[in-house]
């Protein structure tokens, strides 16, 4: 999903028009790779857990919001039941462009090294600005996106990608995730 979504954004780059909708649609394009970049985290750890106990379980016992929920004796099988779709919810709550905060999240509950997500983090606050402010920055001065440089954070989310890709093949070695995303 995340390759084809990375082609779909390439192709964009090749419109052609007035400049002013050339930036826009340039501007977008970067925003649509921090997303493209968190629909692949989001569908990365919740198919591991969904699929993988002790994913589930690392998840649980490493995630500083599990830790610390209170739990009464007498609920522990309705909880124990309900745990699975209780991380998904979890998951599917988070906001998965916070890198900061999902790094640890997957280091320790998929039990992978993740690559470095410092430029990546540049990236989402240009982002940010391109969503939230409307393409300009809080002084209001234009954000100035080229092709090139959107070329570039496709890259990096290639790159990003295809690392913990590789470490999910170590961890897993007898899965599929290559063939699922």
């Amino acid at each position: 999903m995340l390759t084809e979504r990375l082609t779909q954004i390439e192709s964009i780059l090749t419109l052609t028009g007035n400049p002013q909708s050339i930036q826009l649609t340039t501007q977008l394009a970067h925003g649509a790779l921090i997303i493209a970049m968190e629909a692949y985290l989001w569908d990365t750890v919740a198919y591991w857990v969904a699929n993988d106990e002790d994913t589930l379980r690392n998840l649980v016992a490493t995630n500083k919001d599990f830790q610390i929920k209170t739990l009464q004796l007498s609920k522990i099988f309705e909880r124990v039941e309900g745990l699975k779709a209780e991380v998904e919810l979890y998951l599917q709550d988070l906001v998965w462009h916070r890198l900061d905060k999902i790094k640890p999240l997957i280091a320790s509950g998929l039990k992978i090294s993740v690559p470095d997500i410092d430029n990546l983090m540049r990236e989402v606050l240009v982002r940010h600005d391109i969503i939230h402010r409307g393409g300009r920055t809080k002084d209001g001065e234009p954000i100035e996106v080229s092709i090139d440089n959107v070329r570039g954070v496709a890259g990096m989310v290639q790159v990003f990608a295809d690392a913990i890709e590789a470490e999910l093949a170590l961890r897993y070695p007898a899965s599929v995730s290559e063939d699922i995303f």
